[in-house]
């Protein structure tokens, strides 16, 4: 009865062999269970895809493309007197291939006395000879107006859509503008020997769903 008692008060140890084996065991299902848990997250989160290039097969987008025969346009120098109109042609083309329509912003560089002697005109509707041929006030195609030492100014407007004095061309199209500078007759003296010139910007858009 003594030895019954001791036992239950006492149990016996385990051998160190077996505590060796449950630490272990109880370590193992530990491990196991953070790889389940590992695997479940990559299974979850980690999703392959893929992407087609349809390489222009079946519906192939249009393109506008304006390329002009000049951007910068500038009085000789030397050979301008008070009252002297000098004309130069730029060819505007549609490179692309949907109808575009264009605008042009143009200001003057160099001399600031000498600009506010200058007065620019656009025209259209003359062909490069027609348009050097010039030597006085545009008559007919004008298409804009004004003394160049005001700052920038258009012809059209670069807002999308139509606008007034938007130009239009068809695909594969061209149109020569003609671009004049007049000296004004009451040019001062300050002004000999100075330069200036007339910088141009064209910005095209596409008419196709473009109002």
């Amino acid at each position: 009865m003594d030895d019954l008692i001791r036992e239950m008060l006492e149990p016996e140890r385990p051998a160190p062999g077996v505590v060796a084996r449950r630490r272990r065991l109880t370590a193992t299902t530990a491990i196991i269970g953070l790889a389940a848990i590992g695997v479940t997250s990559l299974t979850t989160n980690a999703l392959f895809t893929d992407q087609d290039d349809p390489s222009q097969s079946g519906f192939v987008t249009g393109t506008v493309d304006i390329t002009t025969s000049a951007t910068d346009f500038s009085m000789p120098t030397g050979n301008a007197a008070p009252g002297d109109f000098h004309f130069a042609p730029i060819a505007v083309t549609n490179s692309g291939s949907l109808q575009m329509r264009y605008a042009i912003s143009l200001s003057g560089t160099g001399d600031a006395t000498l600009l506010d002697n200058l007065t620019w005109s656009v025209q259209s509707g003359l062909t490069a000879a027609q348009c050097t041929a010039q030597n006085s006030a545009p008559a007919s195609g004008l298409l804009g107006s004004a003394v160049l030492g005001g700052g920038t100014h258009w012809i059209g407007d670069s807002t999308p859509g139509g606008q007034p004095g938007d130009r239009t061309l068809n695909s594969g199209a061209s149109e020569v503008l003609c671009v004049g500078l007049e000296l004004d007759l009451d040019a001062p003296n300050s002004v000999q020997g100075e330069t200036a010139g007339i910088e141009f910007d064209f910005f095209a858009e596409q008419t196709a769903n473009n109002d």
